[in-house]
């Protein structure tokens, strides 16, 4: 299983490497739903002055990974599941369409390079390596929004991004998600094979149920959409 990375390094801009590092803690699970960030405690573990620290909280809060509370601070998002199911509602819409247009514009470059990603993904699958997967699965998805060539849908996707990179970490984690996932994707690549853009959204959109599905079913179990907690832990963080 691949670590996560998340070492402080200095880089050019100070305020990019804090929303880098906290937002891998969050992916991971090393920062549960609920944890206080205090500017203080990462500005000496850092060893950086507060201001970035405050900068980067803006863009977590963004991203929605985080809340900023007057009078109670700043803790790690805690998603409800109405939440999670109306993210998923946002994402079934705008994936249809996305690769509606991608049956329809894709380059033979891209549908090879769609290929490759695939048959990693598949290796992944066969390994049961979970987390592999879902990072070759964002790698499969940012090539299939560009093949979209629709900036404006690309920008509305992004909006979504950290949020759903959090979420499909734990939906293809389910059991039997990875075999579900694999075959749909299987599909995908046919029809845009085939330039067949009704199927391609038939299929995305069976995609995004089988996710839901997953969460739900993880979110009634666990009470919580929480990943399981990364091996290397963060320190410092909260209260």
């Amino acid at each position: 299983m691949i670590e996560s990375v998340n070492r402080f390094e200095r880089p050019r801009s100070l305020v990019d490497e804090v929303v880098r590092v906290i937002t891998e803690r969050i992916l991971h699970g090393e920062l549960a739903p609920g944890t206080r960030l205090r500017e203080e405690h990462l500005a000496r573990e850092f060893g950086i002055s507060r201001p970035p620290i405050r900068e980067s909280f803006r863009i977590l809060q963004r991203d929605g990974l985080i809340d900023v509370t007057p009078h109670k601070g700043v803790h790690v998002k805690t998603f409800t599941l109405d939440e999670i199911v109306d993210i998923y509602a946002c994402r079934q819409a705008l994936e249809g369409l996305a690769k509606r247009l991608v049956a329809e514009r894709i380059s033979l470059q891209t549908l090879r390079e769609l290929q490759d990603i695939l048959a990693q993904m598949e290796a992944a699958a066969l390994e049961g390596d979970s987390e592999q997967y879902a990072r070759l699965n964002i790698a499969f998805h940012q090539t299939e929004a560009a093949a979209s060539r629709n900036e404006s849908l690309q920008n509305l996707l992004r909006t979504l991004a950290t949020r759903i990179r959090l979420l499909r970490t734990i939906s293809v984690a389910a059991p039997g998600r990875l075999v579900e996932s694999l075959a749909l994707h299987h599909q995908l690549v046919a029809a845009y094979a085939a330039r067949d853009g009704q199927r391609a959204e038939q299929v995305s959109h069976q995609l995004m149920e089988a996710a839901v599905r997953a969460l739900v079913a993880h979110f009634e179990r666990n009470g919580t959409y929480q990943p399981a907690p990364h091996p290397r832990s963060a320190s410092g963080l909260s209260s």
